[in-house]
């Protein structure tokens, strides 16, 4: 199969010879035809050959205009042509220019040359084809007009370099062939390709008016190129990918039959340290049309790709979306190929033995960038960016390292990470349709497909053809497909078997509930979890039952080898299997839902032999897991919509976020899709039935009607929901206690466990419910409480505490109302106790029960940044600062501590603000609320505010925001009991009667002594100086006070001292002993 045809190569030929002889739309209508067949041929070549083909009079003219694009000169063209008479045919003798009669490649030389071939081996290849040359003596272009106006001139020459440098030597012009003169002064220039031959190389050398001299032309040593589809990895109906190695090293390789040659990645080539051997210059023609200069070679490059060996020759360049392109240049090698570029398989022969390449377009080297790209179409390319959907995934996590231990026994059982190769194994679970008994073979035509999703359909389907998954079918079964967006905006191949699934036996295998999975994680402090690659596709269709997996696309038929997805019944094999495998150890260290799988321990030392053991177990059944998907060794995980941690159960962020960006419900199916959602969390919500209630009525039938009521209850249920909490995980060996309320309104219970909540419960009132008694509300409230979390509770001795007091003798009564007893029977065989609890200090379960919340308010805080040109007004508005601020600028001495500072006003190099300005609340907000105060005291916010700001007042007005600040109130209140009042001790009525005295510290030393106790009467004020020397203890200042003041004046009837360690250390016990 040939890959470049001679339709092409001829097409080109006869586009860079065609001149206008008729009008220019017939002109154009020609050259459009020749370049639609020629697609090889870069823009600035057809907008080259376009101009030069025109007939001289409208060229001109057209070239006054300036036209940058092929569309712009045909467009110009026409309109110049209409306003001449130009379009009648040339006067008699005239040739414009043309090359009529003579067809490229048989244009007479004579001179030295060598015979140039295409050798796909080793040698490239030009733009548009081989080249066919005569030898002779003297190379030159045969003078068929002796009017040189009127001369032939062909629109391109093929030279080998021997007769390049004979025309030197004889001084001939390049463009005319005449001697005397050189190719800038030459009066027939034009534009032309030279195509220069050496050594059977051919390339392209282009000869423009700007050259200084005919020794200027540029040689280079070839001429390859390269698509824009290879360039950017777009996908083409010529290419196909598939993965290889080099050295080992992993790499992705395109093979291509629109490039000329092999091609490396530079990036490939240093990573492996390649040998590249020196060349000549060779260009590169881009995609875009451009063309890049290339130096260097690897020869005798090995690649190997699906067993087969390859060894080429490659030349290094920047690839963006492969490592390794194989051109021509191998597949002239090869020799006959069959390609099926629908299946992207290619089979040949290689020393007599088939070799049979399957393509996977699902492998990728890297998504090509916006820089990638505009690098790689250049400033004058040409290209267009389409975006069909925006796609914003989640931000990516923090990744939380793992340790050493773990990481050892990750790479003990690297192999359960690797893509799985072939056809899962036979296990002892297959997944089996059984359909009903005269069921007919189910056939639904497939769908109609969007263009944007046909390719990419091809794609998955050619995928998972050559990982095997898949096989062509025959089957009487047909159902069809469709993709649905996953989160990181690929696509995921699903196929609509509804109708299948109708007709089919269904599995009652049981499915586990979430919340009894999550019950089993008490006492857990370690986590890993593994989720697997693909869960569905590692488990084999029964074989009788392949058939009846086909479905249909738009360009074939194929049924599933493997268990696909949509099947009514797969979950349930899934699971069976799954629990087959690893129920020696679930719940002991295990939990399973399908393909999540949460490994759970108490220690990282036992985490390693758990991991250790179902790594092991997936390993030895040929399971993968998907390394991306995996989270190992974490003391927080994410499993089935919950976050688990050491510390309790919380809702998923990304759910509550979900939840919180809901819009408004326009119908009732946006409002269930609501409802669902918040209700799968609504254990973690007090209230959640009443809340949701005025929402829950619009389900009814024509019920339909959003008011503000409705609006408030949905707004009300997000801001719940947002502001759940991390309930504690249950504990068996612990009791339960439940706490229930009713309202007149609503029932609500919490379920607890050491004071610590485990889950809530509410439910709203039918009118008929709030029309019966309080008590039976109450007992209500109860049964519902013991009913829902009966798994619990059941065969264990629990405690209800409720704000009914009768209630607490209910189990006691001998005779009980008909009423109530239809509600006592729903509870017999439950073993608890009824305590009462006031209602003030049942609040957990009173607010669950209230559908009108206490109301709060919340205050919104935010940092203000502050203008300098807010405080340049606020000093213009102030009179005083104003006036001293001129006064500054007037006379700098008048005020030394104020200076002005480009127009500001400062004082000590600190920026004045005027004290009633609104300013200074923000500021304060700053230094004392923000990050950089952390509520600090009134002398730790005082010293942060006056290194940059100075007003007057400023310490009272510090102090007076710190003692109304409420964080400080609230968290640095003080410890001490509150002082009495200050109360005048009374005026004494005798001398001595009434002292007070105290120690003066800190003295120079004098003989010895430092301190002075000074002992004071009240009332005529004398006074006692007695001298103490430390350390001094309480002994001794009672022995002293006694002999100098008691001996004098007897013992006071009162003393007032302050609160010093003498005094209350002993003094008084010593005092009076003595």
């Amino acid at each position: 199969e040939d890959f470049v045809g001679d339709e092409e190569i001829c097409a080109g030929q006869r586009l860079l010879t065609l001149r206008q002889e008729g009008t220019v739309k017939e002109y154009c209508r020609d050259f459009i035809g020749l370049a639609t067949n020629a697609p090889e041929v870069p823009e600035f070549v057809l907008e080259w050959t376009f101009m030069n083909g025109l007939r001289p009079e409208i060229r001109t003219r057209t070239e006054t205009f300036a036209p940058r694009t092929l569309a712009m000169m045909m467009s110009t063209a026409k309109k110049v042509a209409s306003w001449t008479d130009s379009e009648a045919p040339p006067p008699r003798g005239y040739s414009g220019g043309s090359n009529r009669g003579n067809k490229v490649g048989s244009t007479k030389h004579q001179g030295p040359t060598n015979q140039g071939g295409f050798r796909p081996q080793n040698k490239p290849i030009t733009t548009f084809g081989p080249a066919k040359t005569t030898n002779a003596n003297a190379p030159r272009f045969e003078d068929r007009n002796p009017n040189r106006q009127n001369r032939v001139k062909p629109p391109f020459r093929r030279l080998t370099q021997a007769e390049v440098e004979w025309r030197k030597a004889e001084g001939m012009c390049f463009c005319c062939d005449e001697k005397g003169h050189s190719r800038p002064q030459c009066p027939y220039k034009e534009f032309q390709l030279l195509i220069v031959q050496e050594d059977g190389h051919e390339v392209e050398m282009e000869e423009s008016d700007e050259d200084s001299d005919e020794e200027a032309i540029q040689t280079i040593a070839g001429v390859a190129t390269l698509s824009l589809n290879s360039m950017v990895g777009i996908s083409s109906p010529r290419i196909v990918k598939m993965g290889g190695t080099i050295q080992g090293e992993p790499v992705v390789i395109l093979i291509d039959s629109g490039e000329t040659h092999n091609f490396i990645s530079e990036k490939i080539v240093t990573q492996l340290g390649l040998r590249v051997e020196g060349t000549k210059g060779y260009g590169v023609v881009m995609g875009t049309g451009l063309t890049v200069q290339g130096q260097g070679i690897c020869k005798e490059v090995e690649l190997s790709v699906q067993g087969l060996s390859v060894v080429a020759q490659f030349l290094p360049l920047e690839l963006g979306s492969a490592d390794v392109i194989l051109g021509m240049q191998w597949l002239e090698s090869v020799g006959d190929m069959v390609c099926n570029w629908k299946l992207q398989k290619l089979s040949f022969k290689v020393e007599g033995r088939q070799v049979e390449l399957q393509g996977n377009p699902g492998i990728c080297c890297s998504p090509v960038t916006l820089k990638g790209l505009w690098k790689a179409l250049d400033q004058e390319g040409q290209g267009v960016i389409i975006e069909y959907g925006g796609v914003q995934g989640p931000k990516p996590e923090e990744e939380v390292p793992v340790t050493e231990g773990i990481q050892s026994v990750l790479r003990e059982f690297q192999s359960v990470f690797n893509e799985p190769q072939g056809l899962p194994p036979t296990r002892g679970r297959e997944h089996a349709i059984e359909l009903t008994p005269g069921a007919a073979p189910v056939s639904v035509r497939p769908f109609r497909y969007p263009q944007i999703q046909r390719e990419e359909l091809e794609k998955l389907v050619a995928t998972m053809l050559a990982a095997g998954i898949i096989q062509e079918s025959t089957s009487p079964f047909s159902s069809p497909v469709l993709l649905v967006k996953k989160k990181n905006g690929s696509w995921r191949f699903c196929v609509d078997y509804r109708a299948l699934n109708k007709v089919t036996v269904g599995d009652s295998y049981p499915i586990p509930m979430i919340d009894q999975l999550l019950d089993e994680l008490h006492g857990a402090v370690i986590f890993s979890k593994l989720d697997l690659r693909a869960g569905y596709h590692q488990i084999r269709v029964r074989a009788e039952d392949v058939p009846k997996t086909a479905f249909r696309t738009h360009d074939g038929h194929y049924e599933f080898l493997v268990m696909p997805f949509g099947l009514t019944n797969a979950p349930s094999t899934f699971q069976s299997l799954m629990n087959d495998l690893f129920r020696p150890y679930l719940r002991r260290f295990v939990l399973m839902l399908f393909d999540d799988i949460l490994v759970y321990s108490k220690s990282e030392a036992e985490h390693q032999g758990h991991l250790r053991t179902v790594l092991q177990v997936l390993t030895d059944n040929q399971l993968f897991a998907n390394s991306k998907k995996c989270q190992f060794g974490s003391q927080k995980v994410d499993y089935l919509g919950h976050v688990i941690s050491a510390e309790g159960v919380a809702a998923d962020p990304a759910k509550v976020q979900a939840m919180v960006d809901w819009p408004v419900p326009r119908n009732v199916k946006a409002l269930r899709g609501f409802l669902g959602l918040t209700g799968y969390y609504r254990k973690f919500v007090k209230g959640y039935g009443e809340i949701a209630r005025p929402l829950t009525a619009l389900l009814k039938k024509d019920q339909f009607q959003w008011s503000q009521k409705v609006e408030d209850a949905f707004q009300s249920l997000k801001v719940a929901m947002s502001t759940v909490p991390v309930l504690a995980l249950v504990d068996f060996s612990l009791p339960f206690v439940i706490e229930s309320d009713a309202s007149g309104v609503g029932l609500g219970a919490v379920l607890m466990q050491q004071k610590q909540p485990i889950a809530y419960f509410s439910q709203a009132q039918t009118e008929r419910q709030r029309l019966k008694s309080v008590y039976e509300r109450e007992l209500m409230a109860i049964v519902f409480a013991i009913q829902k979390w009966k798994h619990y509770l059941l065969g264990r001795k629990f405690l209800v505490r409720t704000d009914q007091k009768s209630l607490k003798f209910l189990l006691e009564q001998r005779e009980i109302n008909l009423e109530y007893q239809r509600w006592l029977t729903k509870i017999l065989g439950f073993d608890f106790e009824i305590q009462y609890k006031p209602g003030l200090e049942n609040k957990a379960a009173d607010a669950l029960s209230r559908i009108d919340a206490v109301p709060q308010l919340c205050a919104l805080s935010m940092h203000v940044a502050i203008q300098l040109s807010e405080i340049d007004e606020a000093i213009e508005k102030d009179e005083e600062l104003s006036k001293l601020k001129q006064e500054v600028v007037t006379d700098a001495t008048s005020h030394p501590d104020y200076s002005v500072v480009q127009g500001r006003l400062f004082m000590k190099g600190r920026l004045v603000l005027p004290a009633a300005s609104p300013l200074v609340k923000l500021v304060l907000q700053e230094f004392h609320d923000g990050k950089m105060g952390g509520h600090g005291g009134v002398l730790k916010t005082q010293r942060r505010v006056s290194e940059m700001f100075f007003w007057k007042g400023m310490l009272a007005d510090i102090r007076q925001y710190v003692v109304e600040c409420q964080v400080c109130q609230r968290h640095k209140y003080s410890t001490l009991a509150p002082a009495g009042l200050l109360q005048p001790l009374p005026v004494p009525k005798q001398v001595w009667e009434d002292i007070s005295m105290d120690f003066v510290e800190g003295l120079p030393k004098s003989d010895g002594y430092d301190v002075v106790m000074v002992v004071v009467d009240r009332l005529t004020k004398y006074a006692h100086f007695v001298k103490l020397s430390h350390p001094y203890e309480s002994p001794d200042v009672a022995l002293l006070f006694v002999n100098e003041v008691v001996r004098l004046h007897g013992y006071p009837r009162t003393i007032v001292s302050d609160r010093d360690r003498t005094f209350t250390g002993g003094f008084w016990n010593e005092l009076y002993r003595l």
